[in-house]
């Protein structure tokens, strides 16, 4: 996956579970956070890796964390280095080597996800009124069609009339009605939606097949994504 308002690259833990001869370094934990500034991941490791696009090789070095909704991130800086152009509308990406370019598909293969859409704040909604409530995913934008989780529906006092989430920079807003005489009480990171069957279009599969390892990394520092 491609974010290009990513300053750091990152690769999924559970990634090393299923490709044995990837190493990397492991690191006291430490917390990264997203641009909205509230949600956080832990990153555990650091590792050096090759990518070979046809003959070439291209470097990276992904910080490892527990919980990527994808198996690597690829940041802006990679993008900037190689010069590559994703042309989304044409489902391509190009890498630009001096006169040289090299193109790749888009993945038409589909993936499923799990993204749940969390309070960023706990909330107090008064009896008989409409708040205007914050929530936060782990996307950068998108459009979602809203599907109340399982306990937001069993809160039969609360309810929406939004439709679709507009993710913009890891946060949306969403308006919240509570029609009882008594106030609700929502605990911040309350999932409010769970998008257990989300459907993305990943980077094209000749990349994700061909890392490996290549040197230790140094130690690295904690800072915003």
């Amino acid at each position: 996956m491609i974010d290009t308002g990513a300053q750091y690259s990152f690769i999924n833990e559970e990634y090393f579970k299923s490709n044995a001869q990837l190493k990397y370094s492991s690191r006291q934990h430490q917390k990264f956070f997203l641009a909205d500034e509230f949600t956080s991941f832990i990153v555990t490791g650091i590792v050096n890796l090759n990518i070979h696009v046809d003959h070439i090789i291209t470097t990276i070095s992904p910080f490892v964390t527990k919980n990527l909704c994808t198996n690597f991130i690829l940041d802006m800086d990679y993008l900037s280095k190689y010069d590559i152009d994703v042309q989304p509308m044409k489902k391509t990406i190009i890498f630009n080597f001096n006169n040289k370019k090299i193109i790749f598909p888009m993945n038409a293969v589909q993936k499923s996800i799990n993204l749940p859409i969390r309070l960023l704040y706990s909330t107090r909604i008064a009896p008989q009124s409409a708040q205007k409530i914050s929530v936060n995913v782990i996307i950068l934008s998108a459009i979602l069609v809203f599907h109340p989780s399982f306990k937001f529906l069993k809160i039969t006092s609360i309810y929406t009339r939004d439709s679709f989430l507009n993710v913009k920079n890891y946060t949306m807003s969403l308006t919240i009605i509570n029609s009882s005489n008594f106030p609700c009480y929502l605990r911040k990171g309350f999932i409010i939606e769970n998008h257990e069957n989300l459907f993305i279009q990943p980077l094209a599969d000749p990349l994700s097949n061909q890392l490996n390892t290549i040197t230790k990394p140094s130690q690295f520092t904690t800072s915003q994504p």
